[in-house]
């Protein structure tokens, strides 16, 4: 899978959108691996890999041909999600549909509130550890793990170790 080309996302500003966000150039799983503990891609601040919109690629069958999706999860299945991080990579608060991802390898702290309460302020994730906003609650996934988040409610993403990776689906109004 290291030769497989994904999107490269700037972390200060991945937040700020739903679907597809912009994204500075493609990069393999392999050169985003084995560059510093902070790959930027050029840039000044941190970058993810990241996709939501690769269904009808080499990689969407590489990835899922053997998966078995448990049963509760099956009928999440707009737009198949990927990501992998390094160290200290971040996602600011957002929401949409409702989604899961599976941890494969590595950790990641996800801070999160439900719809009713307003967007939680958006700084780097680990100020919420000495600050955190009114009814937002931790949760660390760890490999194994599936995090499932409903519909609307706000999230953000710290990912804590130098090779994190997960893989689920976003649900959408083709799921439903």
């Amino acid at each position: 899978f290291g030769s497989f080309e994904l999107k490269l996302r700037h972390c200060d500003g991945l937040h700020k959108y739903a679907f597809a966000s912009p994204w500075q150039r493609a990069v393999t799983l392999n050169e985003y691996f084995s560059h510093g503990s902070s790959f930027s891609g050029g840039g000044s601040t941190p970058a993810v890999l990241f996709e939501n919109n690769y269904i009808d690629s080499g990689m969407h069958m590489a990835l899922w041909s053997d998966v078995s999706v448990p049963r509760p999860l099956a009928e999440v299945h707009a737009e198949p999600i990927f990501s992998a991080a390094r160290l200290d990579t971040y996602i600011g608060f957002h929401r949409h549909q409702e989604s899961w991802l599976a941890q494969l390898h590595g950790r990641k702290a996800w801070w999160l509130a439900p719809p009713n309460l307003p967007m939680p302020p958006v700084r780097k994730p680990w100020d919420y550890v000495e600050q955190r906003p009114r009814g937002v609650q931790l949760c660390i996934t760890n490999p194994g793990d599936i995090l499932y988040l409903p519909t609307d409610w706000w999230h953000a993403t710290w990912n804590l170790d130098d090779f994190v990776i997960g893989m689920g689906w976003e649900g959408g109004w083709s799921s439903q």
